[in-house]
This record gives C-alpha cells, sequence and structure tokens, in this order.
C-alpha cells in the first residue's frame, strides 16, 4: 500500500472519528470534509470495513 493511500484512509478515519457522539456521516459528508473524491472515499471505507475498523449503520447497511 502506498502512502498516499495510508494517508488517505487516515484522513477517512480521522474525519469520521470527528463526527459528533451519536451521529454516522455518510461517505459524500466525509468527502466533503476531507476534501476527497465520493469515489475515493468509497474505496477507502471499502479497505477500512474489509479490515474491520469500521462497521456501517444505518438504514441500509
Amino acid at each position: 500500500m502506498g502512502d498516499v493511500r495510508r494517508s488517505n484512509l487516515a484522513l477517512v478515519l480521522g474525519k469520521i472519528a470527528e463526527a459528533p457522539a451519536g451521529t454516522h456521516p455518510s461517505r459524500a459528508q466525509v468527502a466533503a470534509a476531507s476534501g476527497l473524491t465520493k469515489a475515493s472515499v468509497s474505496s477507502l471505507v471499502g479497505d477500512l470495513l474489509d479490515a474491520g475498523i469500521i462497521r456501517e449503520v444505518g438504514l441500509n447497511p
């Protein structure tokens, strides 16, 4: 895994962690907050889900 991808994974995880308690930011919200594209955030979130670092919650997990 490249340095840029690792950095972006940390950025996405940080934006998720910064969300107010009890809230669950969408991929679009994480993209807007991070400056990454929605496609990049979706790919990175997929990696975090696969690694068991985060889990999906909401209406359609």
